[in-house]
């Protein structure tokens, strides 16, 4: 059964009563609906064929001044968006042509004679059935093809999304790793390559707690892809630009998609094309994820998502492993802090035993009273001793928990600083303090008490590293918009290594020197909060063997702005 569409015909014959004769045959036909056009020429017919979508072509053997078989190759030749059947027509005893005709493309042929009335529109039915079934092949195999792509593309991307997952789930073991060993992000990004395949390098820049990029960078990378990482690697570790571009682009992650696609020229001296994710946790960013496809490699296009899931787990791993060394330490801090706390609590408790009992017995004897006045004045000194740490801990409490109190107020610190120079002065018999400047009153807006308690701990830090006496010298002066006190030493100073650790809470220098004077490593961590707190700054230099100096500076009252 024919569709009920309208099939569209092209007569081409010389003759206008033969092309009449062919209409009148096809427009009776109730078999099918028809759209009929003539031409009289080939190249009336090919400006047909040209313009209009053909179904069926008829068309005369006979055709000056070519011939129709000419004709049927040009047309069978020409890109028509579906396939046009054609039917030959030949006159009696050249049914030659007619083969010859089928042999170049024909589908059937007719013989002009006094049967043509029934022999043309049943061919004709014929060729349309013929071309019907046809296109109903061509668009079951286009849509088995179609079907076949799309399976071909599912079994794909399963085997893709397995691979994918298998990867998550051995990276997320690898990275668990990171709590104890930082170099195990190597074997991490190796991982990420195998899924990846050839043309990729994956690569982690990391930053440090001060927000500075780590020396090396951690690379991976396919086998291909070798003498580039290695190039990207250098590139990193002795051009500054590369760093500077990573901190933008940090810097800029907030207003931009998860991923930046950039040149990887603009990074590294390298083609190819690299996508960067910052690694930042709501607290903290830890630095940034890259991938690198290389220029010369066509590779399929890497699920984000994939991509998405390796950044989290990559912000999650380095997240838990700060924690867990943040743990570590506080657990160090702890137990130095039990042993420094228990040597420190241990020295007093035993002088003002030590010292009670023998008050006892000279009591019972009625010993002298200067005896028992120097035996009070012991007591006296280890309860203060006592009353120093236990105040110095109340402190760290406070400050751990954000409640250490400023009052603030006018401070004149030159007055209180000569007041605190006295009290020291006549406290140490075997150091000479010396004020070396003496500029008058400078006004600053803070807490008294607290000031004090800064400039009490470092003279008394001077005078007990100092242990073979010497001068202290105290230098104060007014700059711009600052108070700048100087407090120098002549004792056996600080290491060079242990300068960057001085003002850590609980920090004492690992020398056998510094252990055998009494120190709970509380001190200069609570004098830089509190200088901090003032809106300030505190820094010390050192030499072994020759001194130290500590330098702190105060915002004056015309550059301090009350602070509730």
């Amino acid at each position: 059964m024919l569709d009920s569409h309208a099939w569209t015909i092209l007569i081409l014959d010389d003759q206008e009563a033969d092309r009449y004769r062919y209409r009148r045959l096809i427009q009776r036909d109730q078999a099918a609906t028809y759209r009929v056009l003539e031409a009289e020429t080939a190249d009336q017919a090919r400006q047909i064929w040209q313009t209009t979508a053909l179904d069926v072509l008829i068309l005369d053997y006979s055709l000056p001044p070519t011939d129709g078989l000419q004709v049927l190759m040009e047309i069978l030749a020409y890109p028509h968006a579906h396939e046009v059947a054609c039917i030959m027509l030949t006159g009696v005893g050249n049914e030659q042509v007619a083969v010859e005709a089928m042999k170049h493309g024909a589908y059937d042929y007719v013989v002009k004679s006094t049967a043509l009335d029934q022999t043309f529109v049943i061919t004709l039915q014929k060729t349309i059935e013929r071309v019907q079934l046809r296109r109903q092949i061509v668009a079951q195999q286009a849509a088995l093809q179609a079907t076949n792509q799309q399976l071909r593309e599912a079994l794909i991307i399963q085997a893709r999304t397995e691979a994918q997952a298998t990867c998550l789930a051995e990276i997320g073991m690898l990275l668990y790793r990171l709590q104890t060993d930082p170099a195990s992000i190597t074997g991490v990004l190796e991982r990420i390559i195998q899924t990846l395949g050839q043309g990729w390098i994956c690569f982690v820049a990391l930053l440090d707690r001060d927000e500075q990029w780590l020396p090396e960078l951690a690379l991976a990378s396919a086998p291909d892809c070798a003498a580039v990482g290695t190039q990207m690697m250098h590139a990193y570790a002795s051009d500054p630009h590369v760093q500077g571009c990573l901190t933008r682009i940090i810097l800029a992650s907030d207003s931009l998609e998860f991923a930046q696609l950039v040149s990887t020229a603009t990074l590294f001296p390298v083609d190819g094309v690299s996508q960067l994710f910052a690694l930042k946790s709501a607290h903290h960013c830890y630095g940034i994820f890259g991938i690198y496809q290389s220029a010369t490699i066509e590779s399929d296009a890497i699920d984000p998502q994939f991509l998405q899931e390796i950044c989290l787990r990559l912000t999650n791993a380095f997240e838990h492993a700060a924690l867990y060394r943040d743990a570590q330490t506080a657990i160090a801090d702890r137990e130095a802090f039990l042993s420094i706390a228990s040597h420190e609590l241990k020295n007093p408790l035993a002088g003002l035993l030590g010292r009670t009992q023998l008050l006892q017995r000279r009591m019972a004897r009625s010993a002298p009273l200067a005896q028992m006045q120097a035996d009070l004045t012991m007591i006296l000194e280890q309860g203060n001793r006592l009353n120093t740490l236990l105040s110095e801990l109340l402190d760290i409490s406070r400050l751990t928990e954000g409640q250490l109190e400023i009052q603030r107020q006018p401070v004149d610190l030159g007055s209180l600083l000569d007041d605190v120079l006295i009290a020291m002065q006549a406290m140490s018999t075997r150091h000479h303090i010396v004020q070396v400047s003496a500029p008058g009153s400078m006004m600053v807006y803070g807490d008294a008490r607290r000031l004090e308690q800064v400039l009490v701990n470092l003279l008394q830090n001077a005078v007990k590293y100092s242990p073979d006496g010497g001068t202290i010298t105290v230098e104060a002066t007014m700059q711009a918009h600052e108070v700048r006190i100087q407090i120098h030493d002549q004792g056996i100073g600080i290491p060079k290594t242990a300068l960057p650790h001085v003002f850590k809470r609980f920090y004492r220098v690992p020398s056998e020197r510094m252990h055998m004077i009494s120190g709970s490593g509380i001190g200069l961590y609570v004098v830089k909060e509190i200088v901090a707190a003032h809106g300030g700054s505190i820094e010390v230099e050192s030499h072994e063997g020759i001194g130290s100096c500590f330098t702190i500076r105060i915002p004056t009252m015309s550059s301090n702005l009350p602070i509730a």
